[in-house]
């Protein structure tokens, strides 16, 4: 509970959890505005009602994004078709994913009844993951990005097996801004030239501007 006398609002984990997972991925404005959340759903009864109901509603998923979304993960995934097996499901991918596990999973429940066609979808490739060109892909990634890890960068490039990963040292968010990563997109691009390997960036600025 938020707040005190009728201005009071309850708040449950279930609508925190969506607003919390894609906050996380804007660092200039969603941050510090997850920060606000959590510091009034912290204070309780003298926690301001308005504040957590704002951002809240501003964090709320748009119908548009919702079908896209949902199309896209039922065409390029294989999903049980079972009710009964999706929550078995979730809590066999918790381990990896204990928070968010959740939210994501329940996104694509739709796939559950989509109509696929018998003989698949002709778009969606399954594989193999292996880069079969004399260019090696490019990816960069940030040193602390809470919605991709840098982890799983490093998985996709041994998948990938010809690519180069560039790290940005001390970067954080989901995308990687700054006249480092750019320049070294544009040569990648333009000239076609690859950073060295094991080459890195550094953040142009800490979180907060601090």
């Amino acid at each position: 509970m938020v707040g005190e006398g009728g201005r009071a609002r309850t708040v449950t984990y279930s609508q925190v959890l969506p607003s919390h997972a894609l906050l996380l991925y804007d660092p200039k404005e969603g941050w510090p505005a997850l920060a606000q959340l959590l510091a009034e759903l912290e204070r309780g009864p003298a926690g301001d009602p308005d504040i957590v109901g704002e951002i809240l509603a501003a964090t709320t998923q748009s119908f548009d994004f919702l079908d896209s979304f949902t199309a896209i993960s039922c065409a390029d995934n294989t999903f049980t078709r079972d009710p009964y097996q999706w929550p078995t499901l979730t809590a066999e991918l918790a381990p990896v994913a204990p928070n968010y596990v959740a939210f994501w999973m329940y996104l694509r429940q739709a796939c559950a009844s989509w109509s696929t066609p018998p003989e698949g979808y002709a778009q969606r490739y399954t594989g193999p993951w292996i880069l079969r060109s004399d260019t090696p892909a490019l990816l960069f990634n940030n040193q602390f990005d809470p919605v991709t890890p840098l982890a799983a960068a490093r998985h996709a490039q041994q998948e990938l097996v010809n690519a180069r990963l560039v790290v940005v040292e001390g970067g954080y968010g989901h995308t990687t801004p700054g006249d480092c990563t750019r320049l070294l997109r544009e040569h990648y691009l333009i000239d076609l030239q690859l950073p060295a390997p094991g080459a890195t960036c550094r953040a142009d600025e800490p979180p907060f501007g601090a």
